[in-house]
């Protein structure tokens, strides 16, 4: 197969939207295709199949939507109806609302095309000696909610040990060290090995979430803003939990109250979304970006 694919990706907001774009990128390479970062002067009109993977749709990509037939592919995107058209949707999460269902788009959804890192599928974290509550927000956590969990937990009297995993562009990670803070906090920069050694973890709604229910890892998500919020919550009660699920922790600026938190830190197993996510899903994403020529 010869699949000349222009890829553009949200590096500004995570890295999910990197890992997710590298492994598929991967995946379609593997079956011959040759695929273009989108930085080129000429992208994306040159390609034969668009894919983007981002929170935002640069004006170049709009230009192509109403003026090419060029295939568009959007990742992980509720509005990409502001686009003039979209051929394929991929939806990763366990639910998607009847909302993004379109009679001129594809829709994929389910968690068969949750896409996880490679780096995932060597982890065995040992949960009944883990010693730490991991806390991990990303590569920026720009809205700084390690730090408002940090407070919660100080205010909770935790006396755990807590590990905080912060990416490359973290926010404020010198007042984070500085704030309240329960005993035995420790921080280390990011890296997935870090995960055999938790028995719980707040994680921002992303793929980091989907990566430690993936392993097993009881998990508290907490979003990064209202809409996020909004539909955590929506998929908790299509999956059949409570409203609010234990699992959902709050969004940057308004956690759920404590009360909430230690019914989670009391019985994380107990308490947490359960999905069994297997390591195809970036094959099924790039067979679903071929199937489109």
């Amino acid at each position: 197969m010869t699949l000349d694919t222009c890829w553009i990706v949200d590096h500004a907001v995570g890295m999910g939207h990197s890992t997710r774009a590298l492994a598929i990128q991967s995946a379609l390479k593997q079956d011959g295709a040759t695929v273009c970062n989108g930085t080129t002067p000429d992208c994306p009109t040159h390609a034969k199949a668009i894919v983007v993977d981002s929170k935002v749709f640069p004006n170049r990509l709009r230009d192509a939507a109403k003026h090419t037939r060029i295939p568009i592919v959007v990742i992980d995107n509720p509005r990409f109806g502001v686009l003039a058209r979209c051929n394929l949707h991929i939806f990763p999460h366990p639910w998607s609302s009847p909302e993004l269902t379109t009679t001129q788009t594809t829709l994929l959804s389910g968690t068969e095309y949750i896409v996880l890192h490679p780096a995932v599928h060597g982890i065995k974290p040992d949960l009944t000696h883990g010693r730490n509550f991991a806390i991990s927000m990303g590569a920026k956590d720009p809205h700084r909610i390690a730090a408002q969990i940090l407070v919660h937990l100080h205010a909770m009297k935790y006396n755990r040990g807590v590990n905080v995993m912060y990416g490359k562009q973290f926010r404020g990670l010198a007042n984070l060290m500085g704030g309240p803070r329960p005993g035995c906090t420790h921080f280390n920069p990011f890296h997935h090995f870090f995960l055999d050694d938790v028995f719980a973890m707040a994680s921002g709604f992303g793929l980091g979430f989907y990566e430690a229910v993936a392993l097993g890892i009881p998990a508290i998500a907490v979003a990064h803003g209202e809409a996020d919020a909004a539909f955590i919550r929506a998929m908790g009660s299509a999956l059949g939990y409570t409203d609010p699920p234990a699992w959902y922790g709050g969004y940057a600026g308004a956690l759920m109250a404590a009360g909430h938190w230690q019914q989670f830190l009391s019985a994380p197993a107990n308490n947490s979304l359960r999905l069994t996510i297997d390591p195809d899903g970036a094959s099924r994403c790039a067979i679903a970006i071929e199937n489109l020529l």
